[in-house]
């Protein structure tokens, strides 16, 4: 089953040089750190394709002109990304880059199904551990599945101020 990542973006000080969505599709398409074959672009549905990442890039133009406070940008989207975890995962934070570099300054996360499957999945190991350093056992022995929890936590933090830079919220985990 297909993980979701989806945010908006949004051109706050007009340095995006380009206001039509499929300019934006073909910025991406252009981008050689995203892809690993040549992406199949559909500029009629918006859309992106990686055959050998199995990953799709869906563009969706946000109207900026309903928004509360009454701003108007010249450039925001919604930005949908399809793909398996492995795909994915590393994707996300090149995808966030790349629309830095292309002059975005507001990227916000909506949907991140990475984070959510890599914290469900170190959660009861985290738990596990956390129980048994709170029994304060002076020879705590940890057993060879343990090892591996460990070190699969320490391969992924939560840390959203060095995520800043790229204007993220707290909340997105990835691998170091």
């Amino acid at each position: 089953m297909p993980l979701k990542f989806e945010l908006l973006c949004i051109d706050q000080q007009e340095k995006v040089k380009y206001t039509k969505p499929k300019h934006l599709l073909r910025d991406l398409s252009i981008s050689e750190s995203l892809w690993k074959s040549e992406p199949v672009i559909s500029e009629d549905s918006l859309e992106l394709y990686d055959n050998r990442q199995n990953i799709n890039v869906s563009i969706q133009p946000f109207d900026t002109s309903k928004m509360v406070t009454g701003d108007r940008f010249s450039s925001a989207y919604y930005i949908i990304v399809e793909g398996e975890f492995d795909n994915l995962e590393p994707f996300r934070i090149k995808l966030i880059d790349q629309l830095k570099n292309s002059g975005f300054n507001h990227r916000q996360i909506l949907i991140d199904d990475v984070s959510n499957k890599i914290a469900i999945d170190i959660y009861p190991q985290e738990v596990r551990i956390s129980e048994d350093l709170e029994e304060g056992d002076e020879q705590l022995i940890i057993p060879p599945n343990s090892v591996t929890a460990i070190s699969n936590l320490m391969r992924y933090i939560l840390a959203p101020s060095s995520l800043a830079g790229r204007g993220l919220g707290a909340g997105f985990l990835f691998r170091v």
